[in-house]
Formats: C-alpha cells, sequence, structure tokens
C-alpha cells in the first residue's frame, strides 16, 4: 500500500523515474511471494510429501536411522536425534482451552488412540511379557508407534513395570504426536516418521500465567503460524500415506530374534481395494477415491467449523457419517452387508488355517517316517508361502472389508499353497492337477 501510495504521488508530481522505481518495487513486493507459493504448490518441498525410495533397505539393521540409533529397532526419528522434554506428550489438555480445539479434545479422550499406550491393559501385559523375556530394547518397536511419550523422551531403557503409574506411561498417543511430525519417510510402515519438538511448545509448558496467556493471544490474533507448524500438507493431502506410518508393521530379527513375519498392514489391504482408486482387482469403485480418513474420521459440524472426527473409530460404530454420505442405504442394511462381509471372510480364514495345519501335521509325519530335509524342502517351502499369505489377512484387522476381493485372493492362494505342500510330501511334485495338465 505505501509503495503503491508512493508510485502515484510521485506521478502526480511529475517525477516519472521516481515513479517507475516505486512500481517496480511494487510489482516485486507483490510478485515475489506470488512465485514462492507457486512454486510450493508445483513442487512441494520434500517434507512434505510422502514417496518410497527406490531401494528398500538391505537389512532390518538399517531400517530408520539405523541400528546405533537411540530408538532402534523402531524406524521413529526425531530432528538431530535429540530426546523430546518429558512434560511434551503431556499437553493435550491444553488443546482444548477455551476458544481452542475443545470438541476435537474431548473426541480423542475417549478414542483408541488415547489408550495406546500402557492405560490398555492387553498392551501394557503384552509389553510386560516382551520385556520379561527379551528385554527392553526390542520393545521400542512397539514404543514408536504405541508409547511416544515414553520412548521419545529416553525412558524405554527403564522395565515400564517401574514406571508404570507415571503420566507418560499414561498418555497414550496424544495430539502432539501425530501433529509434531514433519516428514513421513515411505509407506514401509514401523513408526517410520520424523518428530519435530516446536519450540512454541515452551511458551505452552511455561511456568508463568503471563507467557502462556499471551501465547494464547498471539495464536488468537494471528493463527497463521499455529496452523503451519501443527498442519503439516501431508495431513491433508496424502492421510493414507501419513497413517501407513504406523498401521503397517513387520517384525524381523532386532525384535524377535529369529526372520521377517508380516505383522498387522491396514494401508496394503486399502491400497489393494477399489476405494483407494488403485486397486485393480475390486467390484466397487467410487466416483472419488476414499482413504482412512474418511472413514475412521469423517468430517462433522461444530458450529461454523467443519472438522474431522477425532475418535478415530470403526466407521461401524458411526454409519450415519462414516458410510451415508456415499451409500445410501439404511443403516441395518448397511451394517448387514459389513457383517457379511467379514463373515465369508472369517469362513475362508478358516479353511485356509484348516489347510494350513493339514500340511504342518503331513510335514510332522513325514519328518518322524524318516524323510530327509531335502526331501521336506519343497513341502517347507510352500508351508511358509500359506503362512504368509494367512498371517496377512489375519493380521490385517478388519476381516477382509477393506479389500474383500484381495482378502479372498490371498486366502484362495494360502489354501493352493498348502495343498501344493501336501502334493509334494506325497509323489515329490509341488504343483496342481490344473498346472500339471498345462503343456
Amino acid at each position: 500500500v505505501a509503495l503503491g501510495a508512493g508510485a502515484a504521488w510521485a506521478a502526480a508530481r511529475g517525477a516519472a523515474s521516481s515513479a517507475r522505481r516505486a512500481a517496480a518495487l511494487l510489482l516485486i513486493a507483490v510478485a515475489f511471494p506470488l512465485a514462492v507459493r507457486l512454486r510450493d504448490r508445483l513442487q512441494p518441498p520434500r517434507a512434505a510429501t510422502i514417496e518410497n525410495p527406490l531401494v528398500p533397505p538391505l537389512t532390518p539393521l538399517r531400517e530408520g536411522g539405523g541400528e546405533g540409533t537411540a530408538f532402534f529397532p523402531s524406524s521413529v526419528r526425531t530432528v538431530g536425534d535429540r530426546l523430546i522434554p518429558h512434560d511434551f506428550f503431556l499437553e493435550s489438555k491444553s488443546c482444548g482451552n477455551r476458544g481452542c480445539h475443545p470438541d476435537i479434545t474431548a473426541q480423542w479422550a475417549s478414542s483408541m488412540h488415547h489408550f495406546s499406550s500402557f492405560n490398555n491393559q492387553w498392551y501394557r501385559k503384552s509389553i510386560e511379557y516382551m520385556q520379561d523375556v527379551v528385554g527392553t530394547k526390542p520393545s521400542k518397536w512397539c514404543g514408536g508407534c504405541h508409547d511416544q511419550a515414553v520412548l521419545l523422551t529416553g525412558r524405554m531403557d527403564v522395565p515400564i513395570r517401574q514406571q508404570i503409574d507415571t503420566p507418560q506411561a499414561q498418555a497414550g498417543i496424544g495430539c502432539l504426536v501425530c501433529h509434531s511430525i514433519v516428514r513421513v519417510n515411505d509407506t514401509m510402515g514401523q513408526g517410520g516418521y520424523v518428530l519435530e519438538y516446536p519450540q512454541m511448545h515452551r511458551l505452552v509448558a511455561s511456568q508463568s500465567a503471563v507467557l502462556r496467556i499471551l501465547h494464547d493471544y498471539m495464536v488468537r490474533l494471528d493463527p497463521g503460524p499455529h496452523k503451519a507448524t501443527m498442519l503439516k500438507p501431508f495431513h491433508r493431502k496424502a492421510r493414507a500415506e501419513f497413517c501407513s506410518t504406523c498401521h503397517k508393521v513387520h517384525l524381523d530379527a532386532p525384535v524377535n530374534h529369529y526372520r521377517w513375519f508380516r505383522g498387522f498392514d491396514e494401508y496394503d489391504a486399502w491400497q489393494g481395494s477399489g476405494v483407494s482408486g488403485q486397486g485393480a482387482r475390486a467390484f466397487y469403485y467410487p466416483k472419488d477415491s476414499k482413504d482412512c480418513a474418511d472413514c475412521h474420521m469423517p468430517y462433522k459440524r461444530e458450529g461454523a467449523l467443519k472438522i474431522s472426527d477425532h475418535h478415530v473409530r470403526s466407521p461401524v460404530l458411526n454409519i450415519n457419517r462414516a458410510c451415508q454420505t456415499c451409500h445410501k442405504w439404511p443403516e441395518e442394511e448397511l451394517k448387514a452387508r459389513v457383517e457379511q462381509i467379514q463373515d465369508r471372510t472369517f469362513k475362508l480364514r478358516n479353511v485356509a488355517m484348516d489347510a494350513l495345519m493339514d500340511l504342518i501335521k503331513d510335514l510332522k509325519t513325514a519328518k518322524a517316517g524318516g524323510k530327509t530335509d531335502a526331501e521336506l524342502a519343497t513341502a517347507q517351502n510352500f508351508q511358509r508361502k500359506a503362512q504368509f499369505y494367512l498371517d496377512f489377512v489375519e493380521a490385517e484387522n478388519s476381516t477382509g472389508f477393506h479389500a474383500p476381493q484381495e482378502a479372498a485372493r490371498i486366502l484362495g492362494e494360502s489354501v493352493d499353497f498348502s495343498r501344493k505342500g501336501q502334493i509334494a510330501l506325497r509323489d515329490g511334485k509341488g504343483e496342481s492337477r490344473s498346472q500339471a495338465a498345462k503343456p
């Protein structure tokens, strides 16, 4: 405004050269920020996008920051690999201060994210048993997604039994976990994110009431910096990939002292579905693709605001907003469809499990009957494949609902591998009748 007024004043006085200079400065002042914004839109910075590397880690010891980092075998890292202040993850309730996000904080308070850590007794007993058996280091693999308030503050080297009643052990996944992530490395999961301690938190956590009031006033006066710090581009434009950082895992030697196993994997199941817009084996493709948050965190109105529901729960518990925005059928029918898909998947899963157990029994019998390791090798290879395919669906967490056709295909492959293993034990061949009939 000042430059424009100066150019007009100079022109009015007949000072053409001064007017041209002022106009040029005005053009630069307007064009430069627009050019920067256009560049960020066309070529977003690396941290604003989630892309897979061309080559995965060659060994499990290179995942995340590698075995020499403080949080390994979890893939989580912090900026500079520094520990986070012990009170940082305990501030979720302050997000619900009057005039801020009380509705979202109330939703989070009863969510499974809140009860993801040692305030969940099933999880607590699992980690206590794990630490009793293999020590505290392998349990860091769990802490990267369940216990940031313990792991990232440097407390996970102490057995959890000795700190079970601390605020950190009861914190769960709070607001500042997801909203302080500045980068997601890929869609490999394993807690493969980078978290940064925002310096503005020092004001929020200050013992001085004056500083806290000043911080709240500044946020209300200009929420832009706060929003830019807490709401990254991938929170809106790559929501499924963001969720994959914890909703896709595998176990390997650093955790189980054995070998690679598929853990639960909701991201790949979603990606293989028609709903994602990326799957090729589905019968249903919506007009617009949907991601995790569309169903598990559907939008809702709070006064004049449109916000994501931070209760983060099964769509079956929230059919009106999670399902009926796309599917215009009664709740009872939609729920019946979900249950039908899950019942069919469960039955097929039992068939695959029975087939696998048949193969394992036959392997045991053949070994007891004197067959050599070389003679068992083909059948054992089929057994490992059948187990892997079965584990993928069993651990995926939706009983086939995320990708019904893909789940059925995978379980069918598992049954086929188990039966091929039995054939290999019987006559030394691993081909099915259909394959054997091919020229």
